[in-house]
């Protein structure tokens, strides 16, 4: 089965996954940046590492979360509510 339609609380779900699994230690505080955006784990390997970076996101953490959206995405957590 696909994943569900995006919705907003995939971006905050994602990023608590990012600091526990992925090493990103301030990945919550991106959130509202990010959301501002309107960025998603759905999408977020898409977006220009330079328009992340902008955000203030560490370059090393933009790396982290683009390449851990892609797996997260289409793993089980993001069916978890």
């Amino acid at each position: 089965s696909s994943p569900p339609a995006p919705s907003p609380s995939h971006l905050g779900h994602f990023l608590t996954y990012a600091q526990d699994h992925l090493g990103v230690c301030n990945a919550l505080s991106c959130e509202d940046k990010m959301a501002e955006h309107s960025y998603g784990p759905d999408i977020l390997h898409k977006v220009p590492k330079a328009d992340l970076t902008a955000l203030k996101i560490p370059a090393g953490d933009v790396i982290r979360l683009q390449n851990g959206s892609q797996k997260w995405w289409k793993g089980p957590d993001v069916k978890r509510k």
